[in-house]
């Protein structure tokens, strides 16, 4: 059976335990919207006669919505709790459903970029097959170098990455691993994304929530290899649980 989004499994977003179903105008609180979270009765409506690619934008907007929510965000919150909160809650996503994570990319990949691998990786890779970091990444015009600390250098700055403003420059400790790299990694790449897009601690959470999600979805496009690595490294088949790294 083809994934739609539609048919994703369940999910788990803070204490709320959400589902998706397909909803016609007169389901909708406020008829103007494609997609609306109920959360005293947990379901997320989203337009049953959406395109799959705007179906998919409705549900990535919804669960940015959702994370930051959980995160209690407002528009007092600065870019740094923005960029926290989703890197986070993206993997706490991820780790907490694999079976809604892995359809949910089954979704993005044929929907963005078929035969990407992102289905594969989202199942997890044992340790000897883990992918390589890719050095470069880029978002619209821009491009953006990653690279390695040494976790001494990282432990004496009591910071485990680092993002350059204006410098296009990404740089994680050697010593990071699992779900503690796909944080950290994510989390330095949204401050990326985000000076490419304007948003900075003056942004509103309506805002936020738009921008990073119609992000996430040009970035996964543009950037494959990326997003496949990072899927192999949040939920890997082997994974020495250690506690979360502060990040910068």
């Amino acid at each position: 059976m083809t994934t739609t989004v539609f048919t994703l499994p369940g999910y788990r977003i803070g204490p709320y335990e959400m589902r998706v179903v397909a909803a016609e105008r007169d389901d909708f609180a406020d008829k103007r919207r494609k997609v609306e979270a109920d959360w005293t009765a947990c379901l997320v409506r989203i337009d049953r006669h959406a395109q799959p690619r705007a179906a998919l934008g409705y549900f990535l907007r919804h669960l940015v919505t959702a994370i930051h929510y959980r995160s209690g965000l407002n528009d007092s919150s600065d870019e740094e709790s923005f960029t926290h909160s989703l890197s986070t809650g993206l993997v706490e996503l991820a780790r907490s459903n694999p079976l809604f994570w892995e359809a949910f990319m089954e979704l993005a990949e044929t929907t963005l970029r078929p035969g990407a691998g992102w289905i594969q990786a989202a199942g997890g890779f044992s340790p000897d097959l883990a992918l390589r970091m890719p050095r470069r990444i880029t978002h619209r015009s821009r491009g953006c170098q990653i690279t390695t600390l040494a976790q001494l250098h990282c432990d004496k700055a009591g910071a485990y990455g680092f993002y350059t403003l204006r410098g296009g420059l990404v740089e994680l400790s050697d010593g990071l691993q699992g779900a503690n790299l796909a944080v950290v990694a994510i989390h330095e790449v949204l401050h990326f994304l985000h000076e490419c897009e304007g948003l900075d601690s003056a942004a509103s959470v309506k805002r936020y929530r738009e921008v990073q999600a119609r992000t996430l979805l040009r970035f996964w496009k543009d950037n494959p290899t990326f997003w496949r690595w990072w899927l192999s490294v949040v939920n890997p088949l082997n994974t020495v649980e250690t506690p979360l790294l502060r990040v910068v």
